[in-house]
């Protein structure tokens, strides 16, 4: 696991990188840097796409893995997301659609900021969908997210959240968009 130093460089890199606007690639080795990541979308973008197993970046649970080797970075890593999507739901045209593998309700019992993610879903800036049981390719689709300031994190590993985060790359960006489409016509919303 990285440190908290470590994890404060490598979100300075990309923040550092997405403000340049040369595209670069970036690995992305665990949950704290999956956390590094969504909290640079959600500081830089209005509108995020996200393929996704659990939600698990905007649950309790994700960070308690961090805590059992880390408590100071499991804090920090959760505190930086909850500041972060306030703010990101307090912006004017924020939205972001969220498509799970595999929905359960429970999901939703273990929300970082519980309160606000409803009121969000109230709103219509956060839209959850789910693909049916009988979609079996589902399975073998890596999970990503994308957000329209071109950050994109290309999931390698669903179990380590390893992956490769992308900045300023049009061609995966356009690749990242219309595979969230594609996703999308087959997907159902979820009614909370």
């Amino acid at each position: 696991m990285a440190s908290l130093e470590e994890i404060k460089e490598y979100y300075t890199i990309l923040k550092d990188i997405l403000n340049s606007g040369n595209p670069v690639m970036k690995y992305n080795k665990d949950r704290a840097h999956n956390s590094a990541v969504l909290n640079l979308m959600l500081e830089n973008s209005t509108k995020i796409d996200m393929y996704c197993g659990q939600l698990s970046v905007l649950r309790k649970g994700f960070y308690k893995h961090i805590e059992k080797e880390d408590k100071e970075l499991s804090d920090k890593l959760q505190d930086d997301i909850k500041e972060s999507l306030k703010a990101f739901l307090e912006k004017e045209s924020s939205s972001i659609s969220i498509i799970f593998e595999n929905f359960k309700e429970d999901y939703l019992k273990d929300l970082i900021l519980p309160d606000e993610f409803k009121l969000g879903i109230r709103k219509g800036k956060i839209s959850l969908y789910k693909l049916d049981d009988s979609l079996t390719l589902k399975k073998q689709m890596n999970h990503f997210s994308v957000s329209d300031s071109k950050i994109v994190r290309l999931e390698q590993d669903k179990e380590q959240h390893s992956a490769i985060c992308t900045l300023n790359h049009q061609g995966i960006y356009d690749m990242a968009v219309k595979s969230f489409t594609t996703i999308l016509s087959v997907a159902e919303p979820v009614t909370c």
